[in-house]
């Protein structure tokens, strides 16, 4: 995956995360295991997201970006569709659907 395609891939997973999970943020661990990369890779793509524009971090917080160019996600039936993974109940994944 190229790296536009991985900042890419970052930025939807963060949007879809913070929908899904009430405006909380993923850790750097969750984006690096979403887009198959290494944690040294996603801080490196956060700080080119925010170069180009795309995100505000808030120093000094976890979890603080602001998304200030939301993508463009996938949709189902009219309704986006938030592929994010989260542990429901009993352990296991399952993926959050916009309401």
């Amino acid at each position: 995956m190229s790296p536009a395609d991985q900042r890419a891939a970052l930025l939807r997973y963060i949007w879809g995360y913070q929908v899904a999970h009430e405006g909380v943020s993923p850790s750097i661990t969750e984006g690096a295991k979403a887009i198959g990369a290494c944690r040294s890779q996603v801080h490196r793509l956060l700080i080119d997201l925010e170069n180009d524009g795309s995100i505000r971090r808030l120093r000094g917080r976890e979890r603080a970006i602001q998304v200030v160019r939301q993508p463009t996600l996938p949709h189902h039936a009219g309704r986006p569709l938030f592929t994010v993974p989260f542990r429901g109940r009993y352990g296991r994944f399952v993926m959050a659907e916009a309401r």
